[in-house]
């Protein structure tokens, strides 16, 4: 008895994955309209925030892009400096293998485009998924009917 028990817990109804269209419409059946505006309101701001953070993310970024780039510059010059008997003597290269064949600094870097805000972070997020993700809160995360129902996101049985 026990095991057959413990297979309904495990393969039953209650372990399935739960429905995110019935959790939405569950919530929404428990929040008043007041609750409704907090959420959208909160929503609004966490995309306004959510956009700050990548707009100060990608700064970040191309500073500390310069900042790079001018380095492999001036140790790409001086690699430059260091070999330049390398190409035109054949005795200094013969004296000097090791300087002479030493790779290029960044020769093997792979340049792309320029970064932009989606290329770092991925795609922003519309309004509306984020009133959801406000509405959902924590029945996004749920695996299965089970922790929904604890979670209040589905109706109790």
């Amino acid at each position: 008895m026990a095991a057959l028990y413990a297979a309904w817990y495990l393969f039953g109804p209650e372990a399935a994955q739960p429905d995110m269209k019935m959790m939405r419409m569950y919530r929404l059946s428990q929040l008043s309209d007041a609750d409704l505006h907090s959420a959208v309101a909160e929503a609004r701001k966490r995309r306004v925030g959510e956009l700050q953070r990548r707009r100060e993310g990608l700064q970040a970024y191309l500073q500390d892009a310069e900042e790079r780039s001018d380095a492999r510059e001036k140790e790409h010059a001086e690699w430059i400096l260091a070999r330049e008997g390398c190409d035109d003597d054949p005795v200094f290269k013969l004296r000097n293998e090791d300087l002479c064949n030493r790779p290029q600094p960044g020769g093997g870097m792979l340049r792309l485009g320029p970064a932009t805000e989606e290329s770092l972070f991925g795609p922003l997020p519309t309004e509306d998924e984020f009133i959801d993700g406000v509405i959902l809160g924590a029945c996004a995360y749920v695996e299965t009917v089970r922790e929904a129902r604890k979670q209040g996101c589905l109706a109790p049985h």
